[in-house]
């Protein structure tokens, strides 16, 4: 399996192409931050651990995506994050399940044990959005 990171290749020799890159980078962590606080909010009543991906994503837009058919939500994701692409939403949503899970786990296992400080809250931290080819970035030839 070959892993690969963007943290060490140059994207871009134009400002404005880092720019805009940053600024992806901001709101993609902002809104798995946001999917963060909305998972732990509703940690055991509709997330539980070792569920799978595509139940994750499916009970976060019940709770969160508007629809024509479901144009009630408990919260607005679209007015915070207007036109955000649903690719990035849902890798979104799975950071933020894989945060939450973990800090779950770790406050469990603090709480049978008391030992140290407890676990801090999940953020999104570092995280990079999945750039995939065709909808994100185009290969330069160079």
């Amino acid at each position: 399996m070959q892993i690969f990171s963007s943290y060490n290749v140059r994207i871009a020799e134009s400002n404005q192409i880092s720019r805009l890159l940053i600024d992806t980078l901001k709101l993609y962590r902002e809104a798995t931050n946001y999917f963060i606080e909305r998972m732990k909010e509703n940690w055991g009543s509709i997330f539980v651990q070792e569920m799978p991906e595509h139940k994750q994503t499916k009970a976060m837009e019940e709770l969160c995506i508007r629809t024509k058919d479901r144009p009630d939500t408990p919260y607005d994701f679209a007015r915070e994050f207007y036109k955000f692409p649903s690719y990035l939403r849902r890798a979104a949503i799975s950071h933020a399940y894989g945060a939450v899970s973990s800090y779950m786990t770790r406050l469990e296992t603090w709480t049978e044990n008391r030992h140290g400080n407890a676990p801090g809250l999940p953020r999104a931290g570092k995280i990079c959005p999945p750039l995939y080819r065709k909808n994100m970035f185009v290969r330069d030839k160079n």
